[in-house]
């Protein structure tokens, strides 16, 4: 019997990684640092600590003067805090209604996200989201983030739950991996940009509302 979703963040809430890859290709330009866009692609998903290390393999490739992932990386967080978003614009249109319908249906909600945790509070009260989520787990509290599993057990854990009773709700193929990993069903919210490999999921999804179909109709049950 499920008794909780746990929900990805960025590419299922909300819709931030096109708008997260040009800001990244305007970074990488601004400073003379060419990524082919295959390469670039390949950054959706992946864990913070990942990420840094891809622009520090980027920089050092471009004949850069060195610096660490973490040092590039605050340079892009400061680019970036001066543009414009709206989490709220880019909010999925169904979010908010589904995690209504599952707080009253009686099952328990959490987000695991690779994402930094300030990231993913702000994104949460932003949208309005933050009051159907009862936990909350960011990427950057292991050593290893998505695809390892280890995100996902701690997230079962801290719900009292057992792998069996979740289903997660993820896009990226690192998403998807760690879950899958982790022993809970996974729930694919498709998305054909970033040639994601969806295959590892027991259900594939066009619209977020079709989370709620497929408990109604006991889709969960082996």
């Amino acid at each position: 019997m499920i008794r909780a979703v746990i929900f990805d963040m960025d590419g299922v809430l909300i819709d931030s990684e096109p708008v997260y890859a040009a800001w990244l290709e305007a970074f990488l330009k601004e400073h003379q640092v060419e990524v082919p866009d295959s390469e670039l692609r390949r950054v959706a998903g992946i864990s913070s600590q990942d990420f840094k290390k891809k622009l520090q393999s980027w920089w050092t490739a471009a004949g850069k003067p060195y610096m660490s992932g973490d040092d590039i990386d605050k340079m892009f967080e400061k680019y970036c805090d001066g543009l414009p978003l709206s989490f709220k614009e880019i909010m999925d249109s169904h979010a908010e209604e589904v995690m209504a319908w599952l707080k009253e249906a009686g099952y328990m909600v959490a987000v695991a996200s690779s994402s930094p945790m300030k990231d993913i509070e702000k994104v949460l009260t932003d949208t309005g989201l933050c009051k159907y989520v009862d936990v909350k787990v960011s990427g950057e509290m292991f050593a290893n983030s998505k695809p390892n599993p280890q995100i996902y057990q701690y997230t079962v854990k801290q719900l009292g739950l057992e792998a069996g009773e979740c289903f997660a709700v993820e896009d990226s193929a690192y998403g998807i991996q760690a879950a899958f990993r982790a022993g809970i069903k996974v729930i694919a919210k498709r998305d054909d940009r970033f040639g994601f490999d969806q295959s590892l999921a027991d259900y594939c999804v066009n619209h977020l509302h079709q989370v709620i179909d497929i408990i109604k109709m006991g889709q969960s049950l082996p």
